[in-house]
């Protein structure tokens, strides 16, 4: 049984699959970009995020596992120690993208750009990524002596009190319009309902003729032949 194993399988066998996601991620760590279709881009893009992370861990079993994996040895060095090197000192995640491109002539499949995203450009979104926690107490402590002094900053500020809205006056029954005078309602008369016609009474159904008896059939005597 499959159960839980659901994976896209690009209309080939796992061997395949497996042979061409090496490729894949070989050139796009090669070139910093590949054109493929979107379905096999979408495939490849969190493989290529897993193995940056396991380049910036940067201990030896991720370095081998890389080495392994990739089809260069000299392009799982640059990974491990540029690319990665890049990517250190932001959050973890959103190191690809995938931008999509026109219909490849022939066929018509939808074509698409997985990329490397610029760490200057990553480092300025504004987008929401998961930061890496402190694992050294000074940085704990750090990060609370700024949270103190940023309240006490804000406590020291001369913020400037809010303009007091202008009371409302109470309305008193004086104030208010004098009432109108309720109108009578005029009932209109009820309109008589037409009569029903009367159903017209159905015709007699006529009787069938009675059928004539048959006639009985007269019985013609042979006649005798000439006695010669």
């Amino acid at each position: 049984m499959r159960h839980r194993n659901k994976v896209k399988k690009l209309g080939r066998t796992a061997s395949h699959r497996k042979a061409m996601l090496r490729n894949m991620l070989t050139s796009l760590f090669e070139h910093k970009k590949i054109i493929t279709t979107v379905q096999k881009a979408k495939y490849a893009r969190p493989f290529a995020e897993k193995y940056i992370t396991k380049a910036i861990k940067g201990d030896l079993a991720n370095k081998r596992r890389i080495i392994s994996f990739l089809m260069k040895r000299e392009v799982a060095h640059d990974l491990i120690n540029e690319i990665a090197f890049q990517y250190k000192d932001l959050p973890t995640g959103g190191y690809t993208r995938v931008i999509k491109l026109a219909h490849r002539q022939g066929d018509g499949a939808d074509m698409a750009v997985l990329e490397l995203v610029d760490p200057e450009t990553r480092k300025n979104s504004k987008r929401k990524f998961s930061k890496h926690p402190p694992h050294k107490v000074e940085d704990q402590e750090q990060i609370k002596g700024k949270k103190s002094v940023t309240k006490a900053a804000a406590k020291d500020e001369n913020i400037p009190e809010l303009e007091q809205t202008p009371e409302i006056p109470e309305v008193t029954e004086t104030d208010l319009p004098p009432e109108l005078p309720e109108e009578t309602l005029i009932e209109p008369e009820p309109v008589p309902k037409p009569e029903p016609e009367p159903k017209p009474e159905p015709e007699p159904i006529a009787e069938p003729e009675p059928k004539p008896e048959p006639q009985p059939i007269e019985q013609v005597e042979p006649k005798p032949e000439n006695e010669t």
